[in-house]
């Protein structure tokens, strides 16, 4: 069931059914651009039943389909299905626009090694001063007004190059912000 839901996640991801082996030789492509790692098309076939095998796949395999679907690993994918999507009060670490002096600076981690520094401008406005392995680059300008462990990242309007780029933009989508910490003027 899991190997199942692995799969049509992918497929979500990837746009399209698996089916022919054009389509493995494209997936085993985006596996490696996204992840790094290679995955190999006889696998990616036995995987998806396209190729009959009596054996069954090996966590790293499996974990590397995880990783192009941005999860740590095989284990982390199958836990991620406990997460409940039912509504909730905010009760771990949160951080406001509203509580922050311009100048001050966020620091936000999440998976896949995933990092970026927001220097605070007033307004629920932040520049970028630093991000790797993300979507938001150096000298962005995004609104946010909260940031909270363990939920994703919400931000609205993303400006760049004095052009805005996206009306929204939504970060750590499934596991969430796994740190945050505010870095104000005393702290330099």
């Amino acid at each position: 069931m899991d190997i199942q839901r692995l799969r049509n996640e992918i497929e979500l991801k990837f746009g399209r059914e698996i089916t022919s082996p054009s389509d493995f030789d494209a997936l085993y492509l985006a596996i490696k651009k996204e992840t790094g790692k290679e995955l190999s098309v006889s696998t990616l076939k036995r995987i998806w039943e396209y190729v009959k095998t009596d054996s069954s796949p090996r966590f790293e395999s499996l974990s590397i389909l995880a990783r192009y679907l941005g999860f740590i690993d095989w284990k982390d994918f199958i836990n991620s299905d406990k997460i409940s999507d039912s509504s909730d009060f905010l009760d771990s670490d949160i951080i406001e626009s509203k509580n922050l002096k311009e100048g001050d600076i966020v620091r936000l981690n999440w998976a896949p090694n995933r990092e970026c520094d927001l220097k605070y401008l007033g307004k629920d406005r932040y520049k970028v001063l630093n991000a790797v392995n993300s979507k938001l680059q150096k000298d962005d300008i995004i609104n946010c007004s909260i940031f909270a462990q363990g939920e994703p990242l919400l931000c609205y309007e993303i400006e760049r190059d004095d052009k805005i780029i996206a009306e929204g933009y939504i970060a750590a989508r499934r596991r969430g912000i796994q740190t945050i910490k505010l870095i104000t003027h005393s702290d330099r």
